[in-house]
């Protein structure tokens, strides 16, 4: 019987401290980043501001690529924050919309998506915005404001 009893607490145990290693703390990863970007908006917004005057439109950039005409230490300031391309796209208002790719430092292996974005016109970058996708719990932006807001998929399909 005692052997038993071991047996079992044993058992929760394992099941208890697996469950708790894989389990994923959504709300401090959706917090954390938020709280990284406002960090670094100065340099978000002025990567922004060199690709909103260019000519650059609906293609990706990698961060090392030698076509991104940015001065060296922007290029170097995006690596150091975890951004391994941007995207620019042409939006519907006549303004480009800006993706911002992430690396590790952002959590982002846990999403199948996940982008800062720059879009003046999308109403998901009004300041405490917070959007979720009609059932599903995967797909969430938060709003950060002057334009900006935080879009990830957590869908790994």
């Amino acid at each position: 019987m005692k052997k038993f009893n071991i047996r079992i607490i044993l058992a929760a145990f394992c099941l208890y401290t697996s469950c708790n290693l894989f389990s994923k703390n959504w709300d401090k990863i959706y917090e954390n980043q938020q709280k990284f970007f406002r960090d670094n908006e100065s340099t978000f917004a002025l990567a922004v501001k060199i690709l909103d005057t260019s000519t650059v439109s609906d293609t990706s950039l990698l961060i090392f690529d030698k076509y991104l005409k940015m001065p060296d230490t922007l290029i170097g300031k995006l690596r150091d924050i975890g951004i391994k391309q941007i995207d620019v796209y042409k939006d519907s208002c006549e303004t480009k919309d800006i993706r911002f790719v992430p690396d590790s430092l952002w959590d982002c292996d846990r999403f199948s998506v996940m982008q800062i974005q720059y879009n003046r016109c999308d109403e998901r970058s009004e300041k405490g915005y917070h959007w979720t996708m009609k059932g599903s719990n995967h797909k969430h932006s938060f709003g950060q404001g002057n334009g900006w807001f935080i879009y990830s998929d957590s869908d790994p399909f």
